[in-house]
Formats: structure tokens, C-alpha cells, sequence
């Protein structure tokens, strides 16, 4: 069922067909730092390991009472939609909101809150938020990813020099393990 708010009704009328075929829930997890402006960098540093979150929370493997073949399918549904996966490889906060303005004026997307990246700056909060988990079917699992999402981001945010280079290629990879794009690397074994 689509959330009551009038900002659901404009992002459906906006999708359509997709909107209505995407009815999905992920888990979102927002971390809040000392520093709000170092939320890109983190975001960037964080990439390479935005595929074990998905692996450490993949629980949907049925679509509409149907097995899939995948071990999570969410992603692979989501992905439908425009402005998803992982976000592209921003250096800097200007690079960010650059891109941020051109998607705007190009009217693709109203604001940043219409990035559905795995992960992305919060425009509601001062926070990174991690989107990519599917919600866990234990609590205590939600939890645990949770608390591994934020001592991660804690780590990266406190040691500036980690993963500062991530390369095109590291993110493509990570990409291709994302589960979505490439459906033969989280294949469900017989």
C-alpha cells in the first residue's frame, strides 16, 4: 500500500507503470556526523562495501507468491526505477550538488530526496543513509547490520585516508556485485 503522503501520490503519478509494478520496502539506516559536509566523501569511501549490507540482508526471494531464482530480488525490481543503485563516484560536495542542480533544472527529479540510491545524503536529515538492505525478517538482525553501518561510517569518517581513492574501476565492481545489475552474482544455488 502507497504511504498517505502527498509526496508519494507525485512520485507515483510521476513513475506510473513502474511506481505501481515497485511496491518495495528496504531497510534505511541514517548515520548523523560531527561534520555534515563530510557526508559526500564518506558516501564515496563507503562504496566497495555497499554489496556485503545487500548480502548480509537479502531476504526477498520471491516476487508476487513466485520463487525467482535470486536470493534477492528487491534490488533487481528496484532497479526499474531511475536514480537508483550505487551513486556515482563524487570528489567533492560541489560535484555532488553540480549534479544535484543539473538533475533539477533538467527536470528529472525535484529535489535530492529523488536520489534512491543505495546510499545517499539525507535532505530531510544532517545524515548518510544507507537504503540498500532489504528489511531482515529478524529484529535482531536489522539491528545487527545497523550497528555494522554505523561503526563502519564512523571509521571512515574518523580515518579520512581510507578508501580515499577509490578508483571508476573499484566502483564498477561493486557495482556488478550490487545484485541487481548482474543477477548471476547472487544466484540462489540449487
Amino acid at each position: 500500500m502507497q504511504s498517505p503522503k502527498d509526496r508519494y501520490a507525485k512520485v507515483m503519478d510521476d513513475l506510473q507503470m513502474i511506481g505501481q509494478r515497485n511496491m518495495l520496502c528496504g531497510m534505511h539506516v541514517h548515520v548523523e556526523f560531527p561534520d555534515p559536509t563530510r557526508r559526500v566523501d564518506v558516501m564515496s569511501r563507503m562504496l566497495p562495501y555497499l554489496p556485503l549490507f545487500i548480502a548480509l540482508a537479502t531476504s526477498s526471494p520471491f516476487w508476487q507468491g513466485r520463487a525467482t531464482g535470486l536470493k534477492g530480488y528487491r534490488l533487481a525490481a528496484y532497479d526499474e526505477l531511475p536514480r537508483t543503485g550505487l551513486p556515482e563516484l563524487f570528489r567533492t560536495n560541489a560535484d555532488y550538488d553540480a549534479y544535484v542542480a543539473a538533475m533539477v533544472a533538467s527536470g528529472a527529479m525535484q529535489d535530492a530526496s529523488h536520489l534512491w540510491w543505495a546510499i545517499r545524503p539525507s535532505l530531510k536529515y544532517p545524515t548518510l543513509e544507507l537504503r540498500a538492505p532489504d528489511c531482515c525478517t529478524r529484529l535482531d538482525d536489522s539491528v545487527a547490520i545497523a550497528a555494522l553501518y554505523r561503526s563502519l561510517a564512523r571509521f571512515l569518517y574518523a580515518n579520512a585516508g581510507h578508501n580515499a581513492e577509490v578508483s571508476v574501476v573499484e566502483r564498477s565492481i561493486a557495482v556488478e556485485n550490487n545484485g541487481a545489475p548482474s543477477v548471476t552474482a547472487c544466484r540462489a544455488r540449487s
